[in-house]
């Protein structure tokens, strides 16, 4: 068997590993949810969030291990214009609302700050362990505002007698986690493998496949939640999901690679690319008060094109 073929089969199992391990993950966390009866910008945000970015998490950790900077900032990078652009444009072109709540001031500020402090940070060309740290600075206030966004229910007599008897249903869901968290570990490296074999066939440069292959890949979770969301009327949810694997993967993906494994980051990058990122988080504000639904479709039309031009700039 040729090592092309081989490193092409590696990506393709990597893809399709995280993809399965993402599913198992954000079933074990919903269960939790349902269980403490969390609000669902809480679930779509961090939970499923979470689970969606966990790829990008595993990847870019392990490039910044194997000191491929550049794939590890290329992933994050590519999956939040991804997840802006070509994600989004997406769930627009279902029937789209958003309720009051999530049009609040918060949520603005969560949709710009990660790509704010990226365009910041990232102009020096490099990712040091203080900035790494200054990533992290923001996740637990974040994490605060998702809780707080939503009003929690208390549960009724008959679901607390229920979760009494439900301590199997509880560590089946962590079970989910923890086995999904594994594979997404094992889909991961495999990715990088694959990618790296295919850089160095092909003579591909490293900021394409991180931006584009990686990228595309383990950003498949947050698109196929979203069209699922959307199918299902969810595309709140959906919404929410975006906004926080957006925040995560800068918050937390780029926060722990730096600060666990310093870096730098291509010129290219540092300008035109973290450039680029937040101008596509300026173009998801309009989707907080488009209400007609022919803007709707028009501005997905938009952020669609916007991916194909961050592709052709790629190239």
């Amino acid at each position: 068997m040729s090592v092309f073929l081989i490193d092409f089969l590696k990506l393709i199992a990597s893809f399709v590993s995280m993809i399965v391990a993402a599913d198992i993950l954000i079933k074990g966390a919903v269960i939790l949810s349902e269980k403490f009866n969390l609000p669902k910008a809480f679930v779509g945000a961090v939970f499923v969030g979470l689970g969606t970015s966990a790829p990008e998490l595993f990847a870019s950790l392990m490039s910044a291990y194997l000191g491929e900077g550049v794939l590890a900032a290329g992933n994050v990078m590519g999956s939040n214009i991804f997840n802006s652009t070509l994600v989004m444009g997406a769930c627009l072109f279902f029937p789209f609302h958003l309720s009051k709540a999530e049009k609040s001031v918060t949520n603005l500020i969560w949709v710009l700050l990660p790509a704010a402090m990226l365009w910041v940070f990232i102009r020096d060309g490099a990712f040091s362990i203080v900035e790494g740290v200054l990533f992290l600075t923001p996740l637990p206030f974040f994490l605060y505002s998702m809780i707080t966004s939503g009003v929690v229910e208390e549960p009724d007599a008959e679901i607390l007698e229920e979760s009494k008897e439900s301590i199997k249903i509880v560590l089946k869901a962590v079970a989910f986690i923890v086995f999904g968290a594994l594979f997404l570990a094992v889909g991961a490296n495999l990715g990088i493998q694959g990618s790296l074999g295919l850089v160095d066939y092909f003579g591909i440069p490293k900021a394409f496949a991180g931006a584009i292959i990686i990228a595309a890949g383990t950003g498949l979770p947050e698109l196929v939640t979203t069209v699922v969301a959307g199918l299902k009327k969810e595309t709140d949810l959906a919404f929410a999901n975006i906004m926080g694997s957006n925040a995560l993967n800068i918050f937390l993906v780029l926060g722990l690679s730096s600060s666990l494994f310093p870096f730098k980051v291509s010129q290219e990058m540092a300008t035109r690319d973290s450039f680029y990122l937040f101008g596509v988080a300026l173009m998801l504000l309009p989707v907080l008060v488009l209400s007609k639904r022919s803007l709707q479709l028009a501005w997905g039309g938009a952020l669609l094109m916007a991916y194909c031009t961050f592709f052709y700039l790629q190239l």
